[in-house]
């Protein structure tokens, strides 16, 4: 059994099977998330997401699963997000971002599909949109000056920075009525020409990002200038569809 799967879909009959045999008929879903269905998976470097929705009853007992976390981290799979149906409907007002990711990027495994028909307000999906962004621009600006401009840390902080702003972007587009595909590529394209930034500027930054462009030590520190200048400008267009 290697330790690492080529590819997630290799794991999913026997994550199924294993999962089912301890939870048995507490199991309603098992959905993949995150990098595994967003075109950002690689080998050997990702791990892979599940979501298990169960009965409400099964919460009360959630231990007996440690077994399984254990085996499955050694794989790759990182420990799985447990809910019932109950508390996700009751919290699509609570996390709409977060929600909105999983109901647009996600694919069933087994049972239930609980994600598909949900909806999500798109004021309150702006409002957090804007929170996050304006969150994510302070500690951007504070991770920054935290890298003392070396440039083997500022590409890290930009590769850790693509995952979340992706998210967000994709928020931001469908407030706007817009459907993208969830790759990085199309969603910073997209978010550029929808909220006027810098498409020279995006790019390059998910060059870098995905690891796709040397960045040597004298453009490190004016590519993270210009990238907090983008996010700010996109934190003020925001502010104006209020």
């Amino acid at each position: 059994m290697s330790r690492y799967p080529a590819s997630p879909d290799e794991i999913f009959d026997e994550f199924v099977a294993d999962y089912r045999h301890i939870l048995d008929d507490d199991l309603v879903s098992v959905v993949l998330f995150g990098r595994a269905t967003t075109g950002m998976w690689k080998p050997k470097e990702s791990e892979i997401n599940f979501l298990l929705i169960v009965k409400p009853a099964a919460l009360e007992t959630i231990g007996r699963i440690l077994p399984l976390v254990k085996k499955w981290q050694k794989r790759a799979v990182a420990v799985p997000m447990v809910m019932s149906e109950e508390y996700l409907l009751s919290s699509l007002d609570s996390f709409p971002l977060e929600f909105f990711n999983l109901i647009h990027s996600h694919k069933l495994i087994f049972g239930k599909d609980v994600l598909t028909p949900l909806h999500i307000s798109m004021e309150l999906l702006r409002l957090q949109c804007e929170n996050q962004i304006k969150g994510k621009l302070v500690h951007l600006r504070a991770e920054f000056l935290a890298t003392q401009g070396n440039v083997k840390k500022i590409r890290k902080l930009i590769q850790a920075t693509i995952p979340a702003f992706t998210h967000v972007f994709k928020g931001l587009l469908t407030f706007k009525g817009l459907e993208v595909a969830d790759q990085p590529e199309a969603v910073f394209k997209a978010a550029a020409e929808t909220y006027s930034l810098d498409q020279a500027v995006l790019e390059r930054v998910l060059q870098v990002g995905r690891s796709r462009g040397k960045l040597d030590e004298k453009e490190g520190i004016p590519l993270m200038e210009k990238y907090i200048a983008e996010i700010r400008k996109l934190a003020f267009a925001i502010d104006q569809t209020k």
